[in-house]
């Protein structure tokens, strides 16, 4: 047992002769690490990258810390497997990062060879699948695929839109599915009623086509959403036709919303001013979307 006394010099000293242990590689241009792994003797400034200070091994891995000139060449870690005929992966920490240098890079390479320069300090490697740049950008070699929480209903009942329904607006029927993610949405069919699994903000878009029964006569449809059987004011929208001689007319409910886990949405519609003979909803140019992002 190593017992320290009197000052702080002489737990200086002993510190000191601890770090002498640490084996110091006396590099040119390259220096060997390992299975062939070598490592430049510049930064990405081309400053001299200086000697390793530390070298660790153990098991099939290796940390290697090499500090650089305190003034010029950034201070750099790396950590890489040892066997370079496998799989390898490595992680480059620089501690400087001014701007458009690099403070983190994380390079994979299958099987590399004495050429891939998996382990160099210059910027933009090949090798690169993750990197963070002292100026706060980020790169990332390929974008992992993310599947879109989507509910995405049409409708086959084409019904019509009266006055009277603004007593008891029903739900308009979209009671055919496009697409669902059941680990998001559960649907009830012949209801229009769609509930949400979690929490979360969701977009949510309706659109509904009309045509009118009489040539000059017209029509005026409201349109919202509804949570949990209650209307959200907010989300109204309004369709305005001349008549069936002006062609259809369509309305589009669209609105981004903040829900809890159960919470039930749907689509609600009557007619406010139904001057024609009929307004009819057009199924087959109708659907309702929910679509959760976070």
């Amino acid at each position: 047992m190593l017992r320290l006394h009197k000052s702080h010099g002489a737990v200086a000293q002993v510190f000191q002769r601890s770090v002498e242990f640490m084996d110091r590689v006396s590099i040119g241009d390259t220096a060997q690490l390992y299975s062939g792994m070598t490592y430049p003797a510049t930064d990405a400034d081309g400053n001299a990258a200086g000697n390793p200070n530390l070298v660790v091994g153990g098991g099939s891995s290796v940390a290697m810390i090499a500090f650089g000139d305190g003034q010029n060449a950034d201070p750099v870690a790396i950590f890489c497997k040892e066997d370079e005929a496998a799989d390898n992966q490595v992680v480059i920490i620089a501690g400087d990062g001014d701007d458009t240098e690099e403070l983190l890079d994380i390079r994979s390479n299958s099987n590399p060879d004495g050429t891939s320069n998996i382990l160099s300090f210059a910027p933009l490697n090949s090798n690169s699948v993750f990197r963070v740049y002292g100026s706060g950008e980020v790169y990332v070699k390929k974008h992992v695929s993310q599947t879109v929480p989507v509910c995405h209903r049409k409708t086959d009942v084409s019904g019509a839109v009266t006055e009277a329904d603004a007593l008891a607006p029903p739900i308009v029927n979209f009671n055919l599915s496009e697409a669902n993610n059941s680990t998001y949405f559960t649907v009830s069919n012949n209801v229009g009623v769609v509930t949400v699994r979690e929490a979360g903000w969701y977009s949510i878009q309706a659109n509904m086509v009309y045509n009118n029964g009489t040539s000059n006569l017209r029509n005026t449809v409201r349109a919202f959403v509804v949570k949990n059987e209650t209307e959200i004011t907010s989300t109204a929208s309004y369709d305005y036709n001349r008549g069936s001689s002006y062609g259809k007319s369509n309305l589009n409910v669209h609105t981004f919303l903040q829900l809890a886990a159960n919470d039930r949405i749907g689509i609600s519609q009557y007619g406010e001013n139904i001057d024609g003979a009929s307004c009819t909803m057009q199924a087959d140019e109708c659907e309702f979307i929910i679509v959760k992002h976070g």
